[in-house]
């Protein structure tokens, strides 16, 4: 199924939202890639969630075996970034709701994590704790999860538009990425592409026609020289 797609969340309402389970199991990297638009500065809006419960055999993140990981992977609050993971925050400082087009890639493993806006590396650090993320959890668009795949918030609900979101297994090489910054990109991730959200969309929430007005350099420009898929 095509990518050429965008939702458009316009309601700070709790039911509207794509939700979409996974069976794969722990990470021990990810890259998660998106096109965001916001100019949202009251809520505290979430883009995305992913939520999962801590294995039987891992008792780290001070959380029991078999109960829910807080923030197990988070990104929220578009007006100075915050992302979770394993229930631990990163302040990134970086903003996000200027009402254009924004390419958004974060990429982990072993505790070290890289920020990209547009291509371009905005932040970075290796504070994190280097447990993989907890497999066979819930991704949800547009709602901040305080349980599997619910207890949502109107405070963080996200307001703006999404495209082309994305979630690979490993870590993309740096040119992969700039890659993902031209909008023409046609890789998938190989454990969400961008189309698997469409059968879990709730409430109001329709697709729309893929944007026409994102101001970013053309494929032309920019030809990466391998798969992005192992």
């Amino acid at each position: 199924m095509s990518q050429e797609f965008l939702l458009d969340f316009t309601n700070s309402r709790t039911s509207e939202f794509s939700l979409l389970r996974t069976r794969h199991s722990e990470f021990q990297e990810i890259t998660l890639s998106m096109w965001l638009r916001t100019t949202d500065s009251t809520n505290m809006g979430t883009p995305i969630s992913y939520a999962a419960m801590k294995p039987a055999d891992n008792a780290a993140s001070g959380s029991s075996p078999g109960s829910l990981v807080d923030n197990t992977l988070t990104v929220t609050d578009c007006a100075s970034l915050r992302i979770y993971v394993n229930g631990v925050t990163i302040f990134t400082d970086v903003a996000i709701n200027n009402g254009r087009w924004t390419s958004l890639v974060f990429t982990w493993r072993g505790g070290e994590w890289h920020l990209y806006v547009n291509g371009t590396e905005a932040n970075s650090g290796a504070t994190l704790r280097t447990e993989a993320i907890p497999g066979q959890g819930v991704f949800v668009l547009g709602q901040e999860q305080d349980s599997i795949g619910g207890a949502f918030n109107t405070r963080e609900t996200y307001l703006g538009e999404i495209y082309k979101l994305n979630i690979w297994d490993h870590v993309l090489p740096e040119d992969a990425i700039q890659a993902l910054a031209h909008s023409c990109h046609r890789e998938r991730g190989n454990v969400v592409a961008w189309p698997d959200f469409l059968a879990g969309l709730q409430g109001d929430l329709q697709p729309k026609g893929s944007p026409i007005d994102m101001e970013i350099p053309s494929c032309e420009e920019h030809t990466p020289d391998h798969r992005y898929n192992k």
